[in-house]
């Protein structure tokens, strides 16, 4: 059995999409208030923020669609990284742990007091038996279910 997978970065467009459609929002509605307003010193600094934020959900997004993904191929003896152009290929033999960390809403809340070790959800992170550390991710967790498959003794999902 074999899985390929692509980098699945689905859910940051789905965080960021908000943020750029609330700035558009208010990007409008300072506009009509820059036309109508008595005073535009009371609304340009808010304006110019608002403008600016809208902006930087703009190109997150856009970078997030534009960067080639990772792919990953899950084999019964071998896992390849293809990460730009660069193939790192690991045997399962080799591998101590392997834990699959999904995603939680607190994480949000959370990220700065590390409820992950190592740094990252929705990733696969495989330590082998000499220490090295590697991430695969991003991964559903759907998907992680199907590798889970493949590796019912190596792999933890959390």
């Amino acid at each position: 059995m074999q899985v390929k997978l692509k980098s699945n970065r689905r859910f940051l467009i789905n965080i960021c999409l908000p943020g750029l459609i609330i700035g558009i929002l208010a990007t409008g509605i300072l506009t009509c208030g820059l036309f109508f307003a008595k005073d535009v010193d009371d609304i340009l600094p808010s304006f110019i923020v608002v403008i600016i934020l809208t902006n930087v959900f703009l190109v997150i997004i856009l970078v997030i669609l534009l960067t080639p993904k990772p792919s990953f191929e899950f084999d019964q003896k071998l896992i390849k990284i293809i990460k730009n152009k660069k193939t790192v290929v690991i045997k399962v033999e080799d591998i101590a742990k392997m834990v699959y960390y999904k995603y939680k809403w607190h994480y949000i809340f959370t990220m700065y007091f590390n409820p992950i070790p190592d740094g990252g959800c929705m990733k696969i992170h495989i330590t082998d038996k000499s220490g090295n550390k590697y991430f695969v991710g991003f991964i559903s967790y759907k998907d992680a279910k199907s590798i889970q498959q493949i590796y019912p003794n190596l792999l933890k999902i959390l």
